[in-house]
């Protein structure tokens, strides 16, 4: 059954309507193959291999998540694509039903704590139920709101989610946002698993920013196979 656009946020309508086929490929599978081409485009290994008959749908998703991303910044834009693909029943099957995004600024306000300027120490933050990053990136958004992108620098965000679709939204969805407003998280770190648990863990990303570790290589990138 195709999407119907009504029903899908205006913001992230673009991005959906393109990964919705209607015909041939499943839309979960869409975003799948889109969550990885992003990925691709930064230098990561694929999460999955393209077939030729979709390349052209998820480039104009690329396209759609991208000119979003500059009207709607540290907003949950993936999270709401998520739930506009998938079936309601897998969602209740896994808990999913994400934070919207006026919730997440709320709590962030409510909850901000003045990061020191000249911080030896990353702020750390951490969500370990992530979805896909909303909370998180709500946190980012208020950090550069009250003290600016020099702060930024000094958080490091902590994530992870027994759900690999949402792990990697919000490593794709952290680092998409830095790049697009240029700003630095001090670290980024991103795992696929269960946080109640102390199994070993998918590492998704792992991301330093290369203005505190000036005498190193950038560890930008770090992906699990």
């Amino acid at each position: 059954m195709p999407l119907k656009p009504n029903l899908i946020p205006a913001r992230v309508r673009g991005i959906a309507m393109a990964l919705d086929t209607n015909y041939g490929h499943r839309p979960d599978t869409m975003m799948r193959w889109f969550i990885s081409a992003v990925m691709e485009l930064w230098g990561f290994k694929p999460w999955d291999r393209i077939p030729d008959d979709a390349r052209a749908k998820i480039t104009t998703a690329i396209g759609e998540y991208d000119a979003a991303l500059q009207r709607y910044p540290w907003a949950d834009l993936l999270g709401d694509v998520y739930q506009a693909l998938a079936s309601q029943g897998a969602r209740q099957s896994l808990g999913q039903f994400f934070t919207p995004d006026h919730v997440c600024r709320l709590i962030s306000q409510m909850n901000y704590k003045t990061i020191p300027a000249n911080r030896k120490e990353l702020f750390r933050v951490s969500d370990p139920a992530c979805g896909g990053g909303a909370m998180l990136l709500a946190f980012c958004n208020e950090v550069l709101e009250r003290q600016g992108p020099e702060a930024l620098q000094g958080v490091g965000v902590y994530a992870c989610d027994l759900d690999a679709y949402c792990a990697r939204m919000c490593a794709v969805q952290l680092l998409a946002n830095c790049f697009s407003q240029q700003v630095e998280l001090g670290e980024i770190v991103v795992l696929r698993g269960n946080s109640l648990s102390d199994e070993r863990k998918e590492v998704i990303v792992h991301a330093t920013s290369p203005t505190r570790e000036p005498r190193q290589e950038p560890r930008y990138l770090e992906l699990a196979a």
